[in-house]
């Protein structure tokens, strides 16, 4: 949804001020929620949490322009800490060169 306000700020209709309302909604009912880090079974204190990232990439995905779009996801733990969803500004000729060039996105 945030996608979607995100590319139609400049002129926003009626139905975009309606899923706006949505976001408010939902974010106002999640207020009380937190994170909480924990060890897995079998993990030790002395062992630390661990850093795991998954990334995911869609050819021409974006039905409007026909763009790729690059996602991320990284976890600590089992929490998630940092993901994103973002419309690639460069056009990848090959699903490798997409592949590479969502890598390098998540790696900044």
């Amino acid at each position: 949804m945030c996608n979607i306000l995100g590319q139609v700020q400049v002129n926003p209709v009626l139905e975009h001020w309606e899923l706006l309302l949505e976001v408010c909604h939902y974010i106002c009912g999640i207020l009380d929620y937190s994170l909480l880090y924990f060890l897995s079974l079998g993990e030790e204190v002395g062992d630390g949490i661990k850093l795991f990232g998954c990334i995911d990439t869609d050819w021409a995905g974006c039905v409007n322009i026909y763009c790729s779009i690059s996602e991320y996801v990284f976890f600590m733990g089992r929490v998630p800490i940092s993901w994103s969803s973002k419309q690639q500004a460069v056009v990848a000729l090959s699903l490798i060169e997409l592949e590479y060039i969502s890598l390098v996105y998540a790696a900044q």
